[in-house]
């Protein structure tokens, strides 16, 4: 049943995510274009104008690349390709998301950890997709260290009817307040950023969104118990 109501949400959502990157998209490019007529128009010599021109331009691109990124992942949400499920080796999945992790990312203790006593695990699911789960899940908890180095264990488990993928960290958890809005799309714990008046937001809030469709399309679930210093997300799937 939380399924299907979940499953109910998102595709509401995707409806809604549709029409507003229709909606945004549209007058971006004639906005960009008029303000940059104005721009190259002006003969004047007065220096204090052309300034605040070029200033008031550079604000305006900033902002207008906002928005196509909010245009582009919606366009993403929306449209979300459906699992392609092959026969693949789910350790191998897993080890290379973490492998791409550490090879880049020198400030965090990322690791793979294969709790089953098993080196191959074949199992029908779409490599690309799970991957881009998997990936969302190390990188959030990045994101949630602030900067400050953390341990993040990707640990895969298994019994005789399912697989289990944890993603552990030590970061500072999710606030009691929001956790009932986790999955919830657009909704994000990240920072924004101001400088010079322009505003950076770190997130769209659909990469966990995009996750539960992924594991429910997959036949699995994906849960999450946090408190300070200890942080799990759980994919259940069945084999």
């Amino acid at each position: 049943r939380k399924k299907s109501i979940d499953m109910e949400k998102l595709s509401h959502w995707q409806t809604v995510a549709k029409k507003m990157a229709h909606e945004l998209k549209n007058p971006l490019t004639p906005i960009q274009l008029i303000f940059l007529s104005v721009q190259r128009a002006y003969r004047g010599d007065d220096d204090n104008y052309k300034e605040k021109l070029e200033k008031s331009y550079e604000m305006l691109q900033s902002e207008i690349s906002g928005l196509r990124r909010l245009v582009d992942s919606f366009t993403k949400f929306s449209s979300l390709p459906v699992a392609k499920l092959d026969r693949a080796d789910i350790i191998k999945t897993a080890k290379n998301v973490v492998q791409k992790y550490q090879s880049f990312d020198h400030d965090h203790e990322i690791l793979f950890v294969n709790e089953t006593s098993q080196d191959t695990i074949y199992w029908n699911h779409d490599v690309g997709l799970f991957s881009q789960v998997l990936a969302n899940l190390i990188k959030n908890s990045i994101e949630a260290s602030h900067l400050s180095p953390s341990q993040i264990i990707l640990s895969l488990f298994s019994d005789e009817t399912n697989i289990t993928i944890e993603v552990l960290d030590n970061g500072p958890g999710i606030p009691k307040d929001i956790q009932h809005n986790i999955f919830d799309p657009h909704f994000t714990t990240k920072e924004k950023e101001s400088h010079a008046g322009l505003t950076k937001d770190f997130g769209m809030g659909l990469g966990l969104s995009v996750c539960q469709k992924i594991i429910y399309d997959h036949g699995g679930e994906i849960t999450f118990k946090s408190v300070p210093n200890n942080t799990s997300f759980k994919v259940t799937i069945p084999l």
